[in-house]
C-alpha cells in the first residue's frame, strides 16, 4: 500500500501526481484557474500534501513550469551539442523547440500563459524563472552561432533572439488556433524552412549597415 513506502518515496510519488494534475487543470482552466483544493482532489493526495511538498501555491506554480523548462532545455541542449556546424545545430535547436511543441503541447502552452500572466503575484517567481530559462537558452543558441565564420558576437547576439523570437510567434500560432489554417505539422516545416534561409544569408552575405530600407 501507499502508506508502506519510505517517506522520501511517499513524498516523490504525491509530487509528480501534484504536478500531473496540476498540468492537467491548467489545460481546462488556465493557469490562473488552478486551485489547490482541485489539484489535490486530482492528484488524490491530503491538501496538506500539496503545502508540505510545495509550501503555497507560487511554489506549485514555480515548480510546474520549472518541469516544463527542463523537457524544454533538454531539447535544446542536446541540439546545440550534437554533430555539425554552427548553422546546422542552430537550425537542429530551433527543430528541437519545434518538437517540444509538437510533443508536449500542454507544457509550451503553459510557459507561455506564464509570461503572459507574469503581473500577477502568484506567477512571478514562475515567470521570472521562465524569462531567466528562456535567456540562458538563447545565449546558448548565440554562443553556438558565433563560432561560425564571419559571424561575431554582436551578429550571433542579435540571430539568437530572431530566433527564438520568430520560432515562438510561428509556434504559438497554433497554439491559439491559426487564422491561416497550417496544421502543426505544416507550421513547424514552414519555420525549419525560414529558419534554414534565415541562416543561410547569414552565412553567406557580409553584415549590412543599418540604414533604414525606407527613408
Amino acid at each position: 500500500s501507499g502508506s508502506s513506502l519510505p517517506v522520501d518515496a511517499r513524498q516523490a510519488r504525491d509530487r509528480a501526481a501534484i504536478l500531473d494534475a496540476a498540468e492537467l487543470l491548467s489545460t481546462e482552466n488556465g493557469l490562473r484557474g488552478v486551485r489547490l483544493e482541485d489539484v489535490a482532489r486530482r492528484a488524490r493526495v491530503a491538501p496538506r500534501s500539496l503545502y508540505n511538498v510545495f509550501g503555497s501555491r507560487d511554489g506549485l506554480m514555480l515548480a510546474l513550469t520549472e518541469r516544463a523548462l527542463d523537457s524544454c532545455e533538454a531539447r535544446i541542449a542536446g541540439a546545440l551539442a550534437g554533430a555539425g556546424d554552427p548553422f546546422e545545430r542552430a537550425a537542429a535547436a530551433v527543430d528541437a523547440y519545434g518538437r517540444f511543441f509538437l510533443e508536449e503541447p500542454v507544457r509550451f502552452t503553459l510557459l507561455r500563459q506564464t509570461l503572459a500572466h507574469a503581473d500577477e503575484p502568484q506567477l512571478e517567481l514562475a515567470a521570472r524563472a521562465v524569462a531567466e530559462r528562456y535567456d540562458r537558452q538563447r545565449r546558448g543558441l548565440a554562443a553556438a552561432l558565433a563560432e561560425a565564420d564571419g559571424i561575431d558576437e554582436e551578429r550571433a547576439d542579435e540571430l539568437s533572439y530572431l530566433l527564438l523570437g520568430i520560432s515562438t510567434g510561428v509556434l504559438a500560432l497554433a497554439s491559439v488556433g491559426d487564422p491561416l489554417a497550417r496544421t502543426r505539422e505544416e507550421l513547424r516545416a514552414m519555420l525549419n524552412r525560414g529558419v534554414s534561409d534565415l541562416l543561410r544569408g547569414a552565412a553567406g552575405s557580409p553584415r549590412r549597415s543599418d540604414r533604414k530600407l525606407l527613408d
